[in-house]
């Protein structure tokens, strides 16, 4: 949920730190959704990072 209008970004890092994935993409207030396949990656442990302009949240993820 973005509190205005601004860039968001989504970035999947491995265990090693190491980027996997990136995207950004403009955001409007409110709810903000979008599928992203991931199939690509391994099996293990990731780690998903979502940033707009106010806000960065990361979040951890077992990819099987």
């Amino acid at each position: 949920i973005v509190k205005s209008p601004g860039s968001v970004r989504v970035v999947v890092f491995n265990s090693m730190g190491q980027s996997q994935y990136e995207w950004e993409s403009p955001g409007q207030s409110g709810l903000n959704q979008s599928i992203h396949d991931l199939t690509f990656l391994s099996a293990g442990m990731y780690f998903i990072t979502v940033q707009t302009s106010g806000a960065k949240q990361t979040t951890k993820f077992l990819r099987q």
